[in-house]
């Protein structure tokens, strides 16, 4: 039942009322769910996953829309998908088509919360145009693992918690089944990726290994659902945090079973990407880090970086695409402060890596602390950009308790942002800067979404320094009593950029 909590934690809530930051789906759908962004294909738009709420006790179900922006944050077009349908991963694009697997949540007959697998075909539109019930077994709790194509065959495992077995299937891209096997036992499929030679490479747990090690592994099967190897991730290097072996501290580091990832970034090397509880002082105490390790193709380390903040864990929020591999580049993305729930009564940031194919970091970009983030996704855009997805909620001050918002961050290839490419209101907006109430009289509050601390100093007519803070906290109140009626000019400086804007004083 673990993998059916993890797919709850993949949606996030979203409300569209008051001051968003952030592009939402239109009322009137009060309480929506958000996915994956879709890999780009258009150099002007991009495409996310908007899942709307659909109580299983209730045999109603509301359709689901794939939903098209620009980056100036205009809507261009929704696109709503089968009833019932609940993806657990994002599209597998080829040739033309979307292939992507699904739990099926059936609206007509009961028990309501059966959840069987399938496996659907789009158009470059999104219709669609086949549809095809994995396991023949009716009214089970099934979860399928995500679409591969190898040689014009598709593949895809279908995990069923009632028959606790694991069942692997190859078929055409008419969805016809061609082959199947079953595995009998507690298997876990986290993902599926084609290696360079055309076998598929499985990150997953629970798969017999000589050494019956429990915990994460990679896992490689042949076209004919053969298995070739299996490797236990029970030690991936025995460094701490800091880099130095902590002396009489156990520092052995694996990754998490639940959210990790086997790259192949060469067709000699692979990329694992995951995070783990690791020592990082004398008195044995641990923190969760990032893990990126490189193995080769006989499992052998070749290096781990562990990438790590100063004074609390760092995690991946979800399984669904935090990682993107492209260009020689592995970029993903995670969060400081995270626990592991949806809605957090703390704040966190968004941590953006930039690594190569050799393991080293080459950079990381933080975004956020103002409030509590839970990044989900990011993918890099034609231009060599990026967009990173996920929701925020200001626990101390919610327009709507209880309730997050949905945000989108375009950034640079540097990692630096560029636009939030914000829809508040029906009012598009670029990079949302902003000074409150403006005009003035006796307080104002300065906004630059997602940096928490910057620079910022407030001149007057005649280019006097008025109010100067190195280290000013997004959102605080700064006091204009004593400022004389007139034209006020603010300055911000971050890290990587500058901004400007002006207020009045009554």
């Amino acid at each position: 039942m673990l993998k059916i909590q993890t797919l709850i934690l993949l949606t996030v809530f979203l409300y569209y009322k008051g001051n968003s930051q952030f592009i939402v789906a239109e009322q009137p759908a009060v309480v929506d769910y958000f996915s994956a962004l879709i890999p780009q294909s258009k150099t002007n738009q991009f495409q996310f996953l908007a899942l709307r709420d659909n109580n299983q006790s209730l045999p109603t179900r509301k359709r689901h829309q794939i939903m098209t922006y620009d980056f100036n944050g205009q809507l261009i077009d929704s696109i709503n998908i089968p009833k019932g349908f609940n993806p657990v991963s994002f599209p597998f694009k080829s040739n033309g088509y979307y292939y992507w697997s699904a739990v099926y949540l059936d609206t007509l007959i009961l028990p309501v919360n059966s959840q069987d697998a399938f496996i659907l075909k789009f158009d470059s539109s999104f219709n669609c145009v086949e549809k095809k019930k994995l396991n023949n077994l009716n009214h089970t709790i099934e979860i399928p693992s995500n679409v591969i194509k190898i040689n014009n065959k598709l593949f895809v495992s279908v995990k069923n918690y009632m028959n606790n077995n694991l069942k692997f299937y190859c078929l055409d891209t008419q969805l016809n089944k061609r082959d199947s096997v079953t595995f009998i036992g507690n298997y876990d499929v986290i993902e599926m990726r084609k290696t360079f030679d055309d076998k598929i490479l499985i990150a997953g747990n629970g798969f017999p290994a000589a050494l019956n090690v429990p915990g994460p592994q990679k896992i490689i099967i042949d076209t004919l659902l053969q298995t070739n190897s299996i490797f236990n991730f029970d030690s991936l290097t025995y460094v701490t945090a800091g880099g130095t072996p902590v002396t009489g501290c156990s520092s052995q580091i694996g990754v998490n079973a639940l959210y990790f990832k086997v790259v192949p970034i060469t067709p000699t090397k692979n990329f694992i990407c995951g995070s783990y509880d690791v020592v990082y002082n004398a008195s044995c105490n641990d923190r969760s880090n990032l893990v990126h390790s490189i193995i080769d193709n006989t499992n052998h380390i070749l290096k781990t970086t562990l990438i790590s903040d100063s004074t609390r864990g760092i995690k991946y929020a979800d399984n669904v695409n935090y990682v993107d591999f492209k260009d020689n580049y592995i970029y993903s993305v995670g969060s400081a402060g995270f626990s592991g729930g949806i809605l957090q009564a703390n704040n966190s940031n968004i941590l953006i890596c930039k690594s190569d194919t050799m393991g080293n970091l080459i950079w990381k970009k933080s975004y956020g602390d103002d409030m509590f983030y839970r990044p989900v996704s990011v993918i890099q855009t034609i231009d060599s950009g990026f967009l990173v997805s996920g929701l925020r909620y200001n626990y101390l001050t919610p327009v709507n308790p209880g309730v997050g918002e949905n945000f989108i961050l375009r950034l640079n290839k540097d990692g630096n942002l560029i636009s939030t490419g914000i829809k508040e209101q029906g009012n598009i907006n670029y990079l949302s800067i902003k000074c409150f109430p403006n005009p003035t009289k006796d307080v104002i509050y300065f906004d630059l979404p997602f940096v928490s601390n910057y620079q910022i100093d407030v001149y007057d007519a005649l280019s006097k320094i008025v109010y100067s803070n190195k280290s000013y906290f997004n959102k605080t109140p700064v006091n204009t009593e004593l400022f004389n009626a007139g034209i006020y000019i603010y300055k911000i400086k971050t890290s990587s950029n500058y901004y400007s804007g002006k207020f009045i004083k009554e």
